[in-house]
């Protein structure tokens, strides 16, 4: 059923706790490990916006309000997003939705990098797509290919592998890319580097 491709770990009596066997069962799969692959560098392109959003856009001009109502936006957008993910992910191939999802980051990372607040607050209607529709797209691509009683595993492979290690390692570069002119150069970087998760998830 369509609704269990949502459900990495709510399964009754055929899940079990994630564990370092399965997850190397679940990674032999080409498959598997070049999804989680394209969401690792994805998530390296989003480790900016989750880090310096806020003081690049004070800096340029937004103040607390502003910061506040570009969050909301975001938010918006990605519950809507999220609300309608049963219909849209039975009827989409899940690697389109990565790859435009991917390919939108180059678009809104640009804006946010050079626009005035108000572009940058109308650029966080794009956060459904590069966020929300990513990370379920991700998700269901993950579930299609794991086998009901490995779901817990695949969901901390999600989490550790693609979240994590591309947070890391976004992090470790946004910090001196920041400084360097409080945030124009890291957003135009974050959005070159999403024609390198757009290319990884292609290959998905």
């Amino acid at each position: 059923r369509k609704g269990d491709r949502l459900r990495l770990c709510h399964g009754r009596s055929s899940l079990r706790p994630p564990s370092l066997a399965d997850a190397a069962r679940i990674l032999r799969d080409p498959a598997v490990a070049r999804v989680l692959f394209a969401g690792a560098l994805h998530w390296v392109t989003l480790a900016p916006y989750h880090t310096f959003f806020g003081a690049h856009l004070e800096h340029h001009g937004g103040g607390p309000m502003v910061i506040g109502l570009s969050i909301a936006v975001a938010v918006a957008v990605e519950l809507a997003v999220m609300a309608t993910a049963p219909r849209w992910l039975a009827s989409l191939d899940p690697r389109r939705v990565l790859v435009v999802s991917t390919g939108v980051g180059v678009l809104r990372w640009s804006l946010t990098a050079v626009g005035s607040p108000a572009v940058i607050v109308a650029a966080q209607a794009l956060h459904g797509l590069s966020y929300g529709a990513f990370y379920l797209s991700m998700v269901d691509s993950v579930v299609r290919r794991t086998s009901p009683e490995h779901r817990a595993t695949a969901q901390a492979l999600v989490s550790s592998l693609a979240l994590g290690i591309g947070t890391f390692a976004g992090n470790l570069l946004a910090g001196p890319l920041y400084d360097v002119d409080q945030g124009r150069t890291l957003f135009l970087a974050a959005a070159a580097f999403s024609l390198v998760s757009m290319a990884a998830a292609s290959r998905t």
